[in-house]
């Protein structure tokens, strides 16, 4: 008997290219380079256009994303098989992203790795001095000095749900950037 693919929920959402671009721009402005660098290959290299043919076929409650594979379990089971496509083309300015970040969409090996955001502080040792102490330990002489902090995981997480969460088209409704 076989079994039913078990993937994860693999929800998209249209998100408008312009405000993918200016949130690539503000990320690097903020210098978060890597994300910006990210998403700009990302936009540099468009998903392909949709096509006339299936995506996917359906055998009972079964989904099967090659014909081959969805023609076995049919005449395994006697069921009828059942196309399920074609994908509607998105409206210019628009692409397709995933709701959420899994392994299975492949979503979350677009975004992993380290990103780090660049803040300059104050030296604390020289801030109370008229000038910085040539050869100091932390801004050599500079009076400030980059920090770099790493974004988590979770708050990367954060941001991409919340930029869905905003930009999701609705039902019957189109979205309309503020």
């Amino acid at each position: 008997m076989p079994t039913e693919n078990r993937s994860s929920n693999t929800e998209m959402v249209s998100v408008p290219r312009e405000d993918i671009e200016a949130a690539c721009a503000r990320f690097a402005k903020a210098q978060i380079f890597d994300f910006s660098r990210r998403m700009r290959a990302l936009l540099d290299h468009p998903s392909p256009q949709p096509h006339p043919e299936p995506i996917a076929w359906l055998v009972g409650t079964a989904f099967w994303w090659t014909k081959e594979e969805a023609e076995r379990d049919a005449a395994a089971t006697g069921l009828p098989i059942v196309p399920i496509g074609p994908l509607v083309s998105n409206p210019d300015g628009y692409c397709l992203m995933p709701k959420r970040l899994t392994a299975e969409n492949g979503a979350k090996a677009l975004l992993l790795g380290e990103f780090k955001l660049e803040v300059t502080q104050e030296c604390p040792e020289c801030r109370e001095l008229d000038e910085p102490v040539e050869g100091c330990e932390i801004c050599d002489g500079e009076g400030e000095y980059d920090q770099r902090h790493i974004i988590p995981w979770d708050k990367i997480k954060y941001i991409y749900s919340e930029a869905v969460k905003g930009l999701a088209l609705q039902s019957n409704a189109t979205h309309k950037p503020s």
